[in-house]
């Protein structure tokens, strides 16, 4: 997702990016520059500029950005046409990947609830993990 949205046009990037949150990335180096990403693609009028982008991120993430902005990725967004549905189904499939994985720290939680007879902590992590549940089969 952030190789493509590095090299999407900016308005279909823009549209985009509102609709995911830093937390659905599961590691830290990719949130923290799903972060400053969106922070500047959001302010920008003009397509992405990778240099300054790269001048104004922190040292230990340029290791990670580089790597994403040279992968190639052309089979993915070179119809232009398709470049909207392309993001739009990646991100769909993040959004999916993040709440699975907050299914199964729930479960967890629920599990430890269950052994130590926390009834209340079980009823609230229950009906998180049934709210949870019904965003995937949405």
């Amino acid at each position: 997702v952030l190789a493509v949205l590095l090299k999407v046009p900016l308005d279909t990037a823009q549209k985009n990016i509102a609709n995911i949150d830093k937390d659905d990335f599961k590691k830290e180096g990719n949130s923290k520059i799903f972060a400053a990403l969106k922070e500047y693609i959001m302010a920008r009028k003009r397509p992405l500029d990778i240099k300054v982008f790269l001048a104004n991120i922190a040292p230990g993430l340029k290791e990670i950005l580089e790597p994403l902005y040279l992968l190639d990725i052309s089979d993915l967004i070179n119809d232009l046409d398709q470049n909207e549905k392309q993001l739009t189904n990646l991100v769909t499939k993040l959004k999916r990947e993040a709440v699975k994985s907050e299914l199964n720290v729930i479960s967890g939680k629920i599990k430890e609830a269950e052994k130590n007879g926390m009834n209340d902590d079980l009823k609230t992590l229950s009906d998180k993990f049934v709210k949870l549940s019904k965003t995937l089969s949405s």
